[in-house]
């Protein structure tokens, strides 16, 4: 029973340690991002001149600036049109975060790109506030218990023993 115990603590050891990681380094990069803008993905964009693929091409960069992280696709899509324009832009935007989609023609090739915004302060509060909470829900438990007479490991009422050990769990108090 014990060893599954400690599996699990550590488990939950480890889980808030990640979330703890990944809310500090979103911090810091929200922090950077305003002062120069971080390209955080961008895989070559195989194809996009040459015809290897006939029918789309595709790019996607993630980039974080003014912290907000975005996300860039951009498709190409191989038609032959003699008109050059732009199709309406698609636009949504609510809290921070913003969807905007938008077609162009231009002569020979059509291109569709799709811009999506995050804002940092999101994964920095989510994934910063269960640890946060983790690690104050056992002091606070254990202040409690120790006011009622309880012990702090089970929650056994101690009241009138004299031993310093939990006849419960066995653990002392």
């Amino acid at each position: 029973m014990k060893r599954f115990a400690r599996i699990r603590v550590l488990a939950r050891r480890m889980t808030l340690f990640i979330c703890a990681s990944i809310s500090v380094s979103a911090g810091v990069l929200c922090i950077a991002s305003y002062c120069r803008s971080i390209v955080v993905l961008r895989p070559p964009m195989v194809g996009f001149w040459e015809d290897l693929q006939r029918d789309a091409h595709h790019d996607v960069t993630i980039k974080a600036q003014n912290g907000v992280l975005v996300v860039l696709y951009r498709d190409r899509i191989t038609k032959w049109r003699w008109t050059t324009g732009f199709g309406p832009l698609t636009k949504y935007e609510f809290g921070g975060f913003k969807y905007s989609d938008r077609m162009s023609w231009l002569r020979v090739y059509t291109f569709r790109s799709i811009d999506i915004c995050i804002p940092l302060w999101l994964p920095f509060v989510f994934f910063g506030v269960y640890p946060l909470i983790a690690y104050m829900r056992g002091p606070v438990r254990h202040r409690r218990r120790r006011k009622r007479n309880q012990c702090i490991h089970c929650g056994y009422n101690l009241t009138g023993l004299t031993e310093p050990r939990c006849p419960e769990c066995g653990e002392q108090s």
